[in-house]
């Protein structure tokens, strides 16, 4: 036997050998395995192997190239509220909870038959469910306007019949109007906007004296700045008259439920501080037209008009204000970039803030379709207006029949819901002061004093 070094790595193995040719490992074999295992535990050597039979180099396989798929579109943009922040838009109140106004600072809150009677229905909403009245007690504010109108106007009024008189009822309904609207004011300290009522929308001097005593109890009694009252009149014939002469007497007006370009031209050159375009209603008005639905808010005819009012209103630099309100859902607003103000109700108010705004491929490129079609309709239209102008007793008879159909067809019913919650707020006002009345005229003696009734004293005087 002798003795044979085999390396493997850094150690050294002694192997024995058999010296005769009949031996298990022969010297030729135990070379062959030391190569072998040498060459197999060598990490550096890996770039080529031989086969054991030819010897052919065998090249290593090259690494195939890192394929980097491209990154898929958001489907989601920024939330809503920050978009609404890039462009400037303010964001108004269309509502009466002050939590909501106070937490979401807003630009301005907007007072509404509807959100008013919201107010005044809390109070049974919330009797038997353990809840609060809300942060605007409009019942209490409702006492305070009754027992003002009844000082004030009626002091010796003594009622013949069960039922109020309705122009107490009427006068009532403009000074709760200014009691919620100086609570609203004292606690934003933003600008109000008042409704005047939308009964009087065939009436001219009817909608200038109720404004203007609202206007006086808000500067007076009320020391709410002037520049922080706006009132709101639906944009009827009657309305737009109305506001010229508001505005001739240096008090702000917005003029509602604007329905086309050539109607806020009209509202423009009346000179209203505000047009406002009531969004649901246009929308709406335009699918019944039409008899379908737009999912793709971009092709909605009636978005496509309120882009060319609002491309209108800066081309020509105006110094009017437009703004969005009755948004039915969060990416309507999404869909009208570039207004100047928008009214969300509460809960939209709770949620702008989450909302993401979607975003599909290719809809920049429509978007900037629309855009330059809404410009190009805006630069071809008239300016400056002068609709009133060549038609002092009425602008319909200036516009054309379709230009007519559309603005009956988007204001009616929208105007007719204004009126059935201005109708509701008037009942309770009514049921309130035939309480109030009943309590004057009882006698003395028949009055409740902390759940006590004064006895009969004539009866026990003659017992």
């Amino acid at each position: 036997m002798e003795q044979r070094e085999i390396e493997r790595g850094n150690c050294v193995r002694r192997v024995s050998g058999a010296v005769s040719s009949g031996g298990n490992l022969n010297a030729g074999g135990s070379r062959k395995v030391a190569e072998a295992r040498s060459l197999n535990s060598r990490p550096h050597q890996i770039n080529t192997t031989k086969f054991p039979s030819t010897g052919t180099p065998i090249a290593k396989r090259p690494r195939p190239p890192l394929v980097v798929l491209p990154r898929p579109a958001p489907s989601t943009g920024p939330p809503l509220r920050r978009q609404l922040q890039n462009e400037r838009t303010h964001v108004l109140g269309d509502t009466l909870d002050l939590c909501t106004l106070l937490v979401q600072e807003v630009s301005g809150t907007i007072i509404t038959p509807e959100n008013l009677f919201d107010a005044l229905s809390m109070r049974k909403m919330a009797e038997g469910t353990g809840k609060g009245l809300g942060d605007v007690d409009a019942h209490y504010h409702l006492s305070v306007a009754i027992q003002a109108v009844l000082e004030t106007r009626f002091p010796n009024y003594v009622p013949d019949t069960d039922k109020p008189d309705s122009r107490m009822v009427q006068d009532t309904l403009e000074r709760l109007v200014v009691e919620v609207a100086a609570a609203v004011h004292e606690r934003t300290t933003a600008p109000v906007m008042l409704f005047v009522d939308p009964k009087r929308h065939r009436d001219t001097m009817g909608i200038v004296r109720s404004a203007k005593r609202m206007i006086s109890l808000m500067v007076g009694p009320k020391a709410v700045p002037k520049h922080h009252i706006i009132l709101s009149v639906v944009a009827t014939e009657d309305g737009v008259k109305a506001a010229q002469k508001l505005e001739a007497d240096g008090l702000y007006t917005n003029l509602l439920l604007v329905s086309s370009l050539r109607h806020a031209c009209v509202c423009i050159e009346a000179r209203a501080a505000i047009i406002s375009i009531s969004v649901a209603s246009l929308l709406e008005a335009h699918e019944q037209r039409l008899a379908r639905t737009f999912p793709d808010l971009l092709t909605h005819p009636g978005i496509q008009e309120i882009l060319a009012i609002n491309h209108y209103f800066k081309r020509h630099n105006l110094r009017a204000r437009f703004f969005g309100m009755d948004f039915r859902r969060l990416p309507e607003v999404a869909a009208l970039p570039g207004l100047q103000a928008v009214a969300l109700t509460s809960n939209q108010l709770q949620n702008v803030g989450t909302t993401k705004v979607p975003q599909r491929p290719g809809s920049l490129e429509a978007s900037r379709k629309v855009h330059e079609t809404a410009a190009a309709r805006a630069a071809n239209t008239e300016f400056p207006p002068t609709i009133l102008e060549k038609n002092p007793d009425g602008f319909m008879r200036g516009l054309s029949k379709a230009a007519r159909a559309e603005i009956r067809e988007t204001m009616g019913p929208e105007l007719a819901r204004m009126q059935e919650f201005a109708r509701r707020v008037e009942d309770v006002i009514r049921e309130e002061l035939a309480r109030v009345l009943a309590v004057r005229k009882a006698p003395v003696e028949e009055l409740p004093v902390w759940g006590v009734v004064f006895p009969d004293m004539s009866s026990q005087s003659q017992a």
